[in-house]
């Protein structure tokens, strides 16, 4: 999994964070601290996603995400151990160190990458689905044996014979041979 898919929800959620802190008790300190990092992540995140999308990494954006998720999990993880309250103290804390974890784990294996081998496959992929598709639709009816569906149905013969008439079962009997 590429960071830039976690790390922008992740600073989206941060923000929001703060944004809910200040209107539910006013605190500036937690619009400032949630969109400040937020903001800070969704750039890291826009950072690496461009990269990626040139077939690079961008060291400078998974260090600044590692550092960020880093701070924020021992600021919160304190703050946790002193006022003992989940909300938001503890959750940030918990996915904050989720967060940083993910990105070490990013650091040490080299960062987003794409295999080649994937990126050569497509058009192979693509013609051998094109090709099951083609074969498929060759035949007129989508059944086993390629012949029309027998159907059989309730309901008289669409309003001509009463329903489960004998006049309508002759009918389809005469047409169709089970």
């Amino acid at each position: 999994m590429h960071d830039f898919c976690f790390t922008i929800p992740y600073g989206m959620l941060l923000i929001g964070g703060g944004f809910i802190g200040y209107m539910k008790k006013g605190s500036i300190t937690s619009f400032a601290g949630g969109a400040g990092t937020g903001l800070l992540l969704i750039l890291a995140g826009y950072l690496s996603l461009k990269a990626f999308e040139k077939k690079k990494t961008s060291s400078i954006a998974v260090i600044l995400q590692t550092v960020i998720a880093a701070a924020l999990t021992l600021v919160m993880g304190q703050r946790y151990f002193l006022t003992q309250k989940i909300m938001p103290a503890g959750l940030v804390a918990g996915i904050s160190a989720l967060m940083t974890s993910f990105y070490v784990y990013k650091i040490a294996t080299g960062g987003n990458k794409i295999s080649l081998k994937a990126a050569d496959m497509v058009f192979p992929r693509m013609f051998f689905l094109i090709l099951i598709l083609h074969i498929v639709s060759a035949s007129s009816w989508q059944t086993l044996s390629g012949t029309p569906p027998v159907v059989i149905a309730r309901g008289g013969f669409s309003g001509v014979f009463p329903d489960s008439s004998s006049k309508a079962s002759e009918l389809f009997s005469s047409n169709y041979k089970l």
